[in-house]
């Protein structure tokens, strides 16, 4: 981030935080993203869209972190679109040829 970007960046921090508790009070006190509440040591982090510098919201560090500066709603709903699809009959069939050790995960029991 180039210096006069940084101190923008600065800025535009500096002007939320006096009213972190409001913005706080008003999201529930709460995660913008996973609903979980800030911890006694560390405050929600002010997210704010680096294109634009507008401010959306407090979120978690992890959360914060979760979103890339690329991201963008587009993306967003194309990989929700990508998530959710069914495999291919193609990948059905390879899927099927693997042996099973390879089938198992931790949302899903060994060859199931």
């Amino acid at each position: 981030m180039s210096p006069k970007r940084r101190s923008k960046h600065v800025r535009l921090l500096d002007a939320i935080r006096p009213y972190y508790d409001v913005l706080l009070a008003e999201q529930g006190g709460v995660c913008a993203i996973c609903k979980r509440q800030p911890s006694i040591n560390r405050r929600l982090d002010i997210d704010h869209d680096h294109r634009t510098m507008l401010y959306r919201g407090l979120l978690c560090h992890r959360c914060n972190r979760a979103l890339p500066v690329w991201i963008d709603v587009a993306w967003l709903k194309a990989a929700i679109i990508y998530l959710e699809r069914r495999p291919t009959s193609l990948a059905q069939e390879i899927m099927s040829s693997l042996p099973t050790e390879f089938l198992g995960g931790p949302d899903r029991p060994e060859g199931q």
